[in-house]
């Protein structure tokens, strides 16, 4: 069986949601994301030569955070706020996204499920953020995205049970309870994955992982605007916008 035949077996099983197949086995870009979800679901079961089908999918991955790559109220909102930012910014803009990084976490399970049946050390699929962010920077072409560009943009998504998991990842990583107000890194999750035993990091991260709730999550924006010199005076705005 061939890597997106594996793939789709989870779909079908309702594990993973079609995007996620589409990461996983590496399609990646506007000709995948800009078309419709049912498009997505066709050309991916005709790559098979497999029979479409369409289960209810609870991803163990995204938790189904991945409805954002089609999301135009996403869009719209940017394009709203970029409108506001006043002509100083040059129509330039850089464009961050923030998931759980219980998620990175997830992803490395279903590398380590994948790869017991095609073994590769170098298999590395794109990252959830990655794929949102390139998805967001192809369908914002009004604006210039510039590493430097004084106005930044973070997408921050949460999710109650990846928060969860992220509290399981503490206390694996510290030995204890989680602290109060003690938040998950990058340099926590990376440390977990390194450092664990496979038997104790599947005994807690079930691989492929289980999910309990179809909650997709909720998401709010965060605009950060540099000093710049307006005025005789250089100020500094920032703006949360939640949803």
């Amino acid at each position: 069986m061939s890597l997106l035949g594996q793939l789709l077996d989870l779909y079908c099983e309702g594990k993973l949601c079609i995007y996620c197949v589409a990461r996983f086995s590496f399609r990646i870009g506007e000709r995948y994301y800009s078309q419709s979800m049912e498009e997505i679901i066709n050309n991916l079961f005709q790559a098979e030569k497999r029979e479409v089908v369409h289960p209810k999918t609870n991803c163990v991955i995204c938790f189904n955070m991945s409805i954002y790559f089609q999301s135009d109220e996403i869009v719209e909102r940017i394009h709203e706020a970029l409108k506001e930012s006043g002509h100083v910014y040059e129509g330039t803009f850089y464009i961050n996204t923030s998931f759980p990084q219980a998620i990175f976490v997830r992803e490395i399970a279903l590398c380590r499920y994948i790869t017991r049946t095609f073994p590769s050390k170098n298999y590395s699929p794109f990252r959830l953020k990655d794929t949102l962010r390139f998805i967001l920077m192809n369908k914002i072409k009004d604006w210039k995205c510039e590493l430097e560009s004084p106005l930044k943009l973070t997408i921050e998504f949460t999710h109650q049970q990846l928060r969860e998991d992220g509290d399981k990842l503490i206390e694996i990583s510290v030995g204890k309870k989680r602290k109060r107000m003690e938040t998950l890194t990058s340099t926590i999750a990376m440390n977990v994955i390194e450092n664990i035993p496979l038997k104790v990091f599947e005994e807690s991260f079930t691989i492929p992982p289980i999910r309990n709730e179809e909650d997709p999550g909720k998401y709010r924006f965060i605009f950060e605007r540099d000093y710049i010199y307006i005025g005789g005076r250089y100020r500094k705005y920032s703006r949360q916008l939640s949803q």
